[in-house]
């Protein structure tokens, strides 16, 4: 289980890094082509729309596996490790409610309007929509994953870079903007 979620996580990973490159480099490229030829191309501009659509749901289903969903982590950060538990099953069991709905609905959705062309892209549409079941399929595995890992040892993903690090400097600087400083905690 936790060779196929290093393998499924360095995919996810890669894919969401590469559409985010593509995306940003489409943008300046086109930013470039506008303003100084003035020339402007629809369908790179509507790529450049599903691109960012596609990194959001995506990274959404990433976002689950490494924890970084929004939460309010006071009672969780207070409770002992049974009842810390118990909240994350909870928080997943909302996760997985929500994007099944999503799920059955983006079916529907598709099987409405998945058949018109993209007026810019000209494909069809359903081509482009795949990417909400899909994410919303990831995400419910990430959530399931995330419950299993209360009952058993599940590997933490491999984020590419020191989470703890960032943490910590983000808490600082917020703190220095609100006229907080480090060294009157310690007192």
């Amino acid at each position: 289980m936790n060779k196929f979620l290093k393998i499924l996580d360095k995919v996810m990973s890669v894919y969401c890094l590469s559409m985010m490159a593509i995306m940003a480099v489409s943008v300046i490229f086109s930013v470039f082509l506008r303003y100084v030829f003035n020339i402007t191309f629809v369908r790179a501009e509507a790529a450049i729309t599903m691109l960012f659509v596609a990194t959001t749901f995506y990274g959404a289903a990433l976002g689950i596996r490494e924890g970084d969903h929004i939460n309010i982590a006071y009672f969780s950060e207070k409770a002992n490790d049974r009842v810390r538990g118990y909240i994350e099953i909870l928080i997943n069991l909302v996760i997985i409610f929500v994007m099944y709905y999503l799920f059955k609905n983006s079916l529907i959705w598709i099987d409405k309007v998945g058949g018109v062309k993209e007026p810019s892209l000209q494909i069809e549409s359903k081509y482009l929509y795949i990417m909400v079941p899909v994410s919303c399929v990831l995400s419910i595995f990430y959530a399931l994953v995330n419950m299993l890992g209360v009952f058993m040892k599940i590997e933490e993903p491999d984020y590419g870079y020191d989470r703890d690090e960032i943490h910590v400097e983000e808490g600082e600087k917020m703190g220095e903007e609100i006229g907080f400083h480090h060294e009157e905690a310690k007192s």
